[in-house]
């Protein structure tokens, strides 16, 4: 199941983070992935090793595609500050059922278990309560 943010908060969240990189002064590009090329022909997984080889930092919600991704990235950073760093938001037990985790016993639904021991920078935003398998919402 492909999850997607709604498009007015994810146009915010692409503002708020181009906004964060001029005043940083990052030079990276802002690249919106979803798999597809403008003309809609679908990246096969090499063109996806590609451009995730060279990520810096990946930002996406939960059931994104995010995780198979992650393999892509840089296994071996020279320091704590080379490592890729992942916003990844999240669904807890106040979301509805299709947002939140599958295990009912679990607090969160997130790649963190699996993932602490990657030389990843992991952190994770909760989606609001009043998100749905439809449109995932970030309060912002």
């Amino acid at each position: 199941m492909k999850r997607f943010i709604r498009p007015d908060i994810e146009n915010e969240i692409i503002s708020r983070i181009t906004d964060a990189m001029q005043r940083q002064g990052r030079k990276e590009d802002l690249i919106i992935f979803n798999g597809f090329y403008p003309g809609g022909q679908r990246m096969t997984s090499y063109e996806q090793f590609l451009l995730f080889k060279d990520a810096t930092t990946i930002i996406g919600p939960h059931g994104s595609g995010i995780s198979g991704n992650l393999l892509w990235t840089n296994p071996k950073p020279r320091d704590c500050d080379d490592r890729v760093k992942v916003l990844e938001f999240i669904g807890g037990r106040d979301t509805i059922s299709e947002a939140s985790p599958d295990d009912v016993n679990a607090t969160v639904h997130s790649h963190w278990l699996w993932m602490r021991g990657w030389p990843l920078d992991y952190h994770h935003i909760m989606y609001a309560p009043n998100s749905t398998r439809e449109e995932l919402i970030i309060d912002l």
